[in-house]
This record gives structure tokens, sequence and C-alpha cells, in this order.
């Protein structure tokens, strides 16, 4: 064997490895790709969620609120509120009070609107609020809260 034979020989070795490892390469990043868009469609569907929850606040002595915020990532439009109690003297919130406060048109992500208790005292866990809304493509969604009271 002459030199040349040699050196086109160790050239096909080379160029072998190098198609092994581009080939590997392309495969890699080809997983790389659809591992990142799912994760930019996983992050894109986690912004449009609305997460709403409740808590009840002391103002003063003789005066309570039920604040609602909202703790997710979308927002949410047209809210509504029903409270519900299985007690014979009436739910936390009163439909007057319910009524002067909703139907909320749009509640951002990181916002809240407060609710006048009108029976605090003596009331007793659990009491349920039904939340309803439309998200930001127009879906309807309901949620009942219970909330506990100390």
């Amino acid at each position: 064997m002459q030199t040349s034979d040699w050196i086109a020989g160790g050239s096909a070795v080379i160029a072998l490895i190098s198609g092994a490892f581009t080939l590997f390469y392309a495969r890699t990043q080809h997983k790389l790709n659809k591992l990142q868009v799912a994760e930019k469609e996983r992050e894109a569907e986690d912004r449009k969620v609305v997460v709403l929850a409740a808590e009840l606040i002391r103002r003063t002595e003789t005066s309570w609120i039920v604040r609602t915020t909202n703790i997710g990532k979308g927002t949410a439009k047209a809210v509504t509120v029903a409270c519900e109690s299985m007690e014979e003297a009436g739910p936390l919130l009163g439909n007057a009070d319910i009524g002067a406060i909703t139907p909320v048109e749009q509640l951002a992500p990181n916002s809240y609107f407060d609710i006048k208790a009108t029976r605090w005292h003596g009331a007793s866990s659990p009491q349920l609020i039904r939340y309803n809304w439309n998200d930001e493509d127009g879906a309807f969604c309901t949620v009942v809260v219970k909330l506990l009271i100390d």
C-alpha cells in the first residue's frame, strides 16, 4: 500500500466518525426541540388558568368581608358569586351585598374584590361560595370554595 492509500483510508474513517456524530447530534437536537415545544405549550396553557381563592377578613370589631382573589395567571370575566349555607340563619353573604358587587366585569391575575359579610357572628363552618366566570377563551367555568369560619 502506498501513502496515498493510507491517507484515503484515514479520510474515510474520519468521514464516517463525523457522519455518525452529525447523525447523533441531529437526533438529540430533534428531541430537544420537541421538549421545548411541549414546554412552551404547557406555559401558554398555564398562563390562561384562573384560580379563585376566598378568605374571611376582619376589618373592625364588628365588620368582616369576604375577599375573592384571582391567584391564577388568567383573567376571569363576568365573575358572579353565590353563597350557600346549611344553617337556618342563612348564608354569610347576603344577596343584596353580592348584587352590589357582582358581576365583576374582569378579574385580572393578582387582583381581588371584597364583599361585605352580612352575618358573621355565630356563623358555623362551612360556608360554600360558588363562583362562575368566563375564561379568556370564553368558556364557562365554575368552582365551589368551602370557606371555613373559626
